[in-house]
């Protein structure tokens, strides 16, 4: 279940102690306690924050894992100590040394049984905070595109979120149409797809419009002649469209080459 930015008093006391410490206290609120709120407010430092968040926090349990290890070797040694210990006195006493074994063997089992949940319970939330960090990148990536390129960036957004993911550093990279990776295939191939794909053209930025050449949105003209598709970025390629469409149309035939 997705967890909330906010919550109000009462949703913050039914939730589990793991997941409360994860917020802070804010007026009425409880807020996220995570890249300073950048869930809520596009903050553009947000990325930068939850990364370091992150790592903060991974450290943590790093250290908790290694104090856990440590105090389970310790344990295992003054039990190990303690049965040598009953094994001798038994042998004094002529008391049967196997039992005094066995109950060593089961209470070393329900020690590494309990390490064992433990240690899964650290996994599964370093796990949850790299998700919510992996989302927060392709949230922000797709909402910058949506809004440089339509005219409803709320409703192309998710459809550009689609087509997004992270690689192994952590970058945020674009899946062509068949949902493979492709190291040809760019940010910037992404946004010209949308732009050229009629199936979003209402929500496209760009109106009919007529002239020998489009211009950027400093002014300057965008010259067609004897270029091609892959020449432009998808931010002329919108403007020309807007500027010039009998322009951008003839340039559409140029795509594969």
């Amino acid at each position: 279940m997705p967890i909330k930015a906010t919550v109000t008093s009462l949703e913050f006391d039914s939730l589990p102690e793991g997941t409360k410490s994860l917020y802070v206290k804010a007026g009425d609120q409880y807020k996220l306690d995570i890249a300073g709120g950048y869930l809520l407010d596009n903050d553009p430092a947000a990325l930068l924050n939850a990364k370091n968040h992150e790592v903060e926090k991974r450290k943590a349990v790093e250290a908790e894992l290694k104090s856990i290890k440590d105090k389970d070797e310790a344990e295992k040694q003054k039990l190990k100590f303690d049965a040598e210990e009953k094994a001798r006195k038994a042998a004094l006493e002529n008391q049967d040394v196997a039992a005094l074994h066995a109950d060593l063997q089961k209470q070393i089992k329900q020690m590494q049984a309990r390490h064992a949940k433990e240690l899964d319970s650290q996994k599964a939330e370093i796990q949850r905070q790299q998700q919510l960090v992996k989302e927060t990148k392709l949230n922000k990536v797709a909402s910058d595109i949506a809004t440089k390129i339509s005219t409803t960036p709320s409703l192309l957004s998710p459809l550009v979120m689609q087509r997004l993911d992270v690689d192994e550093l952590g970058n945020v990279i674009a899946m062509d149409k068949s949902g493979n990776i492709n190291p040809s295939f760019t940010i910037d191939n992404l946004e010209k797809e949308f732009v050229d794909n009629n199936e979003y053209a209402p929500i496209i930025i760009g109106s009919k419009a007529s002239g020998a050449s489009g211009s950027t949105s400093s002014g300057s003209p965008v010259e067609t002649m004897g270029k091609k598709w892959s020449d432009f970025s998808s931010e002329q390629l919108v403007q020309l469209r807007k500027e010039n469409p009998s322009g951008y149309q003839e340039l559409k035939a140029t795509r594969d080459e």
